[in-house]
This record gives structure tokens, sequence and C-alpha cells, in this order.
């Protein structure tokens, strides 16, 4: 909100925008007034006290919008909190993401809403976007107070990995969801059939005696979840998917009109269980990692667009919970500040996608999904704004991460995509390097 009086004032010169809302990729400025971007244009002309920043050769880009992350805070500080999973987003690029409940944290009453929102807020860095509980303590037997929830700031439902296999039960709350403005996040596993499993059923589960989770087990929650979205007119979205049977679904139920949106995350497009056959804790993610048919399909959707969101799957873990046997380590990745360099390294630098595409993917759908206002380089747009040097490569190394897990797969990969400055409703909140802190007395005071 702002105040009346002095307002920040930016003009970002000469940098390529890119607006994915309406597809525009060119060279431009954009003049930051207040909280919102004032004007978009060639060559505009300061009118005074505007902060210059040159931008050239540099992505002039909508702040990224994660719709998978997972904290530990309140009940366990030892894992993320809302402040290391602020300075983690930022410093990847997210000015914006979804909090989902899990073994930790479980968003079932709003008074958890108001704390996570206003914890969040006095932070005054990247903006978190509450999902609340569909079922109280995620037990999948009673709906939850969703509209209470709602009406205190929950942008979607999700019952994250504790999938409702109670199909009416599901039904019923994909139509109360409905009522109150909530997109259903719906997570496809059938538990019955994923019991006990830590690898992906195949190969290397024989080949390690690992118990296994067939990819079926997601497919028949995909066409269940499918149908009932169809017979109740709801749109969902499904998170995520990562098998070939799956994307075939979706595809077929967008060509047959269901509205279904679905997501999907680096590691199922890059990684695969053959990494596993060492029993390195550090692939154990849930769903697993499937086949290299099930990664490659998941790569042609992604960049086809039958997969419409990416995800980083946020689930930072302390070093005790990898540090010990696959079969009892924590499902579980640190991905936020990865989340951008690794989808720009091997779908737009190698040719795959634009930027336009892999930004749709990445902000402008997953803040519709949210109904968030992000995503989008306009005049009168909240200037939520990254800038980018895409030609800056690096390797990854997880000692540097700000958030408190360093369990990343991804560890020594070399990737292109630094974010360089982070401009959050107008102002600099992360800049060549360093997190500018702004908490709302700082805000006010300026």
């Amino acid at each position: 909100m702002e105040r009346a009086g002095k307002r920040n004032k930016f003009l970002i010169k000469g940098g390529r925008v890119i607006d994915p809302s309406t597809g525009f990729d060119d060279r431009a400025d954009v003049l930051i007034v207040g909280e919102r971007i004032k004007k978009v244009g060639k060559s505009i002309t300061p009118e005074g006290q505007e902060t210059i920043i040159e931008a050239k050769d540099k992505i002039v880009m909508p702040g990224i919008v994660d719709t998978n992350v997972h904290i530990s805070e309140p009940t366990r500080y030892d894992r993320e909190t809302i402040g290391s999973v602020i300075r983690s987003a930022v410093s990847g690029g997210v000015s914006a993401f979804a909090c989902k409940s899990n073994q930790d944290v479980i968003i079932d009453h709003q008074a958890i809403v108001a704390y996570l929102l206003r914890s969040a807020i006095e932070k005054g860095l990247a903006k978190l976007l509450p999902v609340c509980a569909m079922t109280t303590k995620l037990k999948g037997e009673n709906i939850a107070e969703i509209g209470q929830m709602s009406e205190m700031g929950a942008r979607a439902c999700s019952d994250n990995t504790h999938s409702i296999m109670d199909s009416n039960l599901q039904r019923r709350i994909l139509e109360y969801a409905y009522a109150y403005g909530l997109t259903p996040i719906l997570y496809p596993e059938d538990r019955y059939l994923a019991s006990g499993g830590v690898i992906n059923e195949g190969y290397f589960s024989m080949l390690t005696g690992l118990p296994a989770i067939p990819s079926i087990a997601e497919e028949i929650m995909v066409n269940r979840d499918l149908i009932l979205a169809e017979m109740t007119g709801v749109p969902i979205h499904i998170a995520p998917i990562t098998t070939e049977g799956s994307v075939k679904l979706i595809r077929e139920a967008k060509d047959a009109g269901i509205m279904v949106t679905c997501e999907t995350c680096p590691h199922y497009f890059l990684l695969t269980d053959a990494l596993c056959k060492d029993f390195n804790p550090l692939y154990k993610v849930k769903p697993p990692l499937r086949s290299e048919r099930d990664k490659s399909a998941i790569m042609r959707a992604v960049i086809d667009g039958t997969i419409d969101v990416i995800s980083s799957d946020h689930n930072p873990l302390t070093y005790s919970d990898k540090d010990t046997e696959f079969l009892v380590a924590e499902f579980g990745i640190s991905g936020i500040e990865t989340l951008f360099s690794l989808s720009y390294t091997y779908l737009v630098d190698r040719g795959s996608l634009n930027m336009v595409e892999l930004l749709r993917r990445l902000s402008y759908t997953p803040s519709k999904i949210l109904k968030h206002s992000g995503g989008r380089i306009a005049t009168d747009a909240i200037a939520d704004i990254a800038i980018v040097d895409i030609r800056d490569e690096y390797e990854i190394n997880p000692v540097d991460f700000r958030s408190r897990g360093r369990n990343t797969p991804f560890g020594g990969y070399k990737v292109k995509g630094r974010v360089e400055i982070l401009f959050i409703d107008g102002s600099i909140v992360y800049k060549d390097g360093k997190i500018t802190p702004k908490t709302v007395s700082e805000r006010l005071r300026e």
C-alpha cells in the first residue's frame, strides 16, 4: 500500500523487456513510480528525480511466481523459516511463492493463514501466497474451513502430497473450492499403490531392491481427477506430473475441453531414476525421479505447452534429514534458488523454448492460478521486476544458498542466468548478490 508523499522512482533503460501476458519482447525502457509501472516504451525521457538503471544486454522480466514451496515455521526452526525462504526466493528472482502444507506446518485454520501473511509482510521481501489445506489435519476425512481461509487470504487449496483417496469427498471439495474462488491443486498419487515406495518402479528399483512407486499410481489419480473436473465443471491444477502416461491423459483432456492446468519441476525433465542406483539421498524426491522415457515426455510437454507451469517443489531439509540411508532419508529438494537458471539453461539457451514461453510457465500462468497480480510488465502493473544477465554462466554451489536447506542434486551444474536486481512493489530488494530488506516500517519511513 502506497503512502502519500515521496515515492520511489526508477527508470530502467535499454533492457530487453519481456511481458509474457502479451508476448511483448523488445528493447524498451520501463518507468517505475511508487509500487507500479507507470510506462513502458522506447526512449522514455526522465521526468526528474528518477534513479536510472542501465539494463543494456539484460533481460527485464516479471518476477518469478513459484507455485510449490514448503516451510517449517513455526513448528521447526531448524528447517526453512519464513525469513530464510523469502531470502532464498529473492536470490532466485522469485517475487511471490505459494506456501503449501507439509508434515511440519498444516494450513487448516484461518489463524495460520493470518500468521503466515503477517510474518511474510513484515519481512518486506518476497510475497507469500498461502495455499490452505483441503481437509482438516490433511487426513482426507473432513473438509477444512476453506471459506474462512479464503476470506483471510488463501489463494488456492491443496492437501499437498496427502492425496484424497475418497472420490466423493474430492468431488465435494472441488465444488466447495470453486464457490470461494480457490484453485484446487491436486497431488496425483494413489497412496495405496505408492505405499512404502521410495523410488520409481522399473529396472533401477529391481537393481537396488528399494521399494518402488509405479507410474500408474500417478496416472490413475490424474485420470480420476480429470473425470471429476469434467463432471463438476471446476477448473483444476495437477501438481506435479512426472510420467509419459500423465502427459497423454492431460493432453487428451485439454483437447476435450476439460479445464485443467498442470505443472512439473526441473528435476523431472533433467534427471532420471538411474541416478538412484548409488543410493544418494539427494535424488530422493516425491514423486520419484522417473525413467528416461518419462523424462523425455515431460520435456516435450513443457516445450509444447501441455505442461503449463514449472515450479521448484522447494522442500529444504537439514543435513541430518538427508545424511542417512536412502530408504529412511526424507523426500525433498531445495530448488527455489535454481528454478530460473536451470529452466533457462536447459530450455531456452539450448534452443527448445523462447523467453516469452518460459516466463509464461514461470510467472504469468502461475499468477493466474494463484489469483495473483504478477507476471506482467505493462502500464499500471505491480512493479515486481527482475533484471537478469542471461550471459552470466556460473556453477551451482549449495554452500552459497540462502535457504537453510542445501539438499540439491544440481551441485556442480553449470548454468546461465544470474539475477542482478529484483524489484518488489517498486522497491529494490535484491541487487548484485546482496539483499536490501525493507520491513513495512522501513517502507513507511521512506
